[in-house]
């Protein structure tokens, strides 16, 4: 009889690939396109017609943004460059890749575990950064955390649901999800909380009805219990804690039409405020610019070839403004397509669609390197055909 060996641990595949995508910095951001000479691709036929839909709308978007509009800060190279990277993720969908879903996320996992490990430790052994002074960290921690702190951790989060949607976790899993709780606290960021919190709860209602059940016949009490009433309570503080914002967005919602009505899209944003009326009055009047453009949008250059205002903080209003009402559509089409494809079979992109969701209101998400790759390769179709269909 053979004597048992232990088993070592293996990193997951694919893993490497995201590796790259976490870094942020331009020379990385394009690493995935070895995808192109490692694997196979699909026959011509077989290529999905989202792959046309979605690069014919964006060469319309920059054909019109740079014949028919012509912005205060106009720039046709930063045009370009930004069409080159919103179009290079969807080269992913004509290559069959091997992996299926869970795949794919088990590799994600073992990534945001290694990123939320050191920002954990940057926090911990640098005595400057403290949770009181919240506000202080959560800038000086940009400086050695890259994407932080809204950025990458919103793949933090999406690991993390992933890993609490399981009914079983190995040890390596629940070492994991802890460092990456502990990286989500420590962003002070709303939108990644409320990004996490929100799917969460039915998460968690669907584990407490398990564990009642538990309960009534073993009499065994669960921790878990107290950690609805938890989220709940905090979710309540953290919406009644700011100012108003349904309020602001009512009392302001008359800049919407009065722009399209008059066709006026200069834009100058008052700054100073809170952060959510700051927001507020960003998607306000990015989305009366983006109504004198509907269909195709101004470019890809977005908010940047008129304002000075900096980011729309909002993937809806950005997008919306680059590309249109049509390229609005097949980017929220992205995600009903993962949605549609999956949710029977993997339970736990139900919870997975509605953080990034939840997220994009707040931040520009899909169009950032790692969610981009990320949505790319769940809209892949080699998770669901065979081989007869490559070149």
């Amino acid at each position: 009889m053979q004597s048992a060996r232990k088993s070592k641990f293996k990193p997951p595949t694919p893993w490497i690939e995201f590796i790259p995508i976490s870094i942020n910095t331009f020379f990385v951001n394009y690493l995935f396109l070895s995808y192109l000479f490692r694997f196979r691709y699909y026959k011509l036929e077989k290529v999905p017609l989202l792959f046309y839909v979605y690069n014919i709308q964006a060469f319309m978007a920059l054909f019109f943004g740079i014949l028919f509009i012509h912005p205060i800060y106009n720039d046709i190279n930063s045009q370009i460059i930004s069409f080159f990277s919103y179009v290079t993720f969807s080269s992913i969908l004509l290559i069959a890749l091997p992996y299926n879903i869970k795949q794919i996320f088990d590799g994600l996992v073992f990534v945001t575990f290694l990123y939320s490990s050191f920002a954990l430790f940057v926090f911990m052994t640098n005595p400057e950064l403290t949770a009181i002074d919240w506000a202080f960290t959560k800038i000086t921690m940009r400086e050695y955390i890259p994407a932080w702190p809204q950025r990458f951790p919103q793949i933090i989060v999406l690991s993390s649901l992933y890993l609490i949607s399981k009914n079983k976790l190995s040890n390596f899993e629940i070492v994991a999800l802890s460092s990456c709780l502990g990286c989500i606290t420590i962003t002070f960021t709303r939108s990644i909380y409320l990004a996490f919190i929100i799917p969460l709860i039915p998460l968690l209602l669907i584990k407490i009805k398990k564990t009642l059940s538990i309960f009534i016949t073993k009499r065994r009490f669960k921790i878990i219990w107290l950690i609805i009433p938890f989220f709940i309570l905090y979710f309540v503080h953290l919406m009644l804690a700011e100012e108003n914002t349904i309020t602001y967005l009512i009392s302001n919602s008359y800049s919407l039409g009065y722009g399209f009505v008059t066709g006026t899209g200069d834009i100058n944003a008052v700054r100073g405020g809170s952060s959510s009326g700051e927001r507020l009055f960003r998607w306000i009047e990015v989305t009366k610019l983006a109504l004198n453009y509907p269909l195709f949008g101004t470019g890809f250059k977005g908010i940047y070839q008129f304002s000075t205002m900096g980011s729309t903080h909002s993937q809806y209003t950005d997008i919306l403004l680059r590309v249109g009402i049509i390229g609005f559509f097949i980017n929220m089409y992205l995600l009903y397509n993962v949605y549609k494809c999956y949710h029977i079979n993997y339970s736990f992109i139900t919870p997975i669609i509605i953080s990034i969701v939840i997220f994009s209101i707040f931040n520009e998400s899909i169009k950032l390197p790692f969610m981009g790759f990320l949505i790319f390769i769940l809209n892949n179709k080699s998770v669901r055909m065979n081989s007869k269909h490559l070149l």
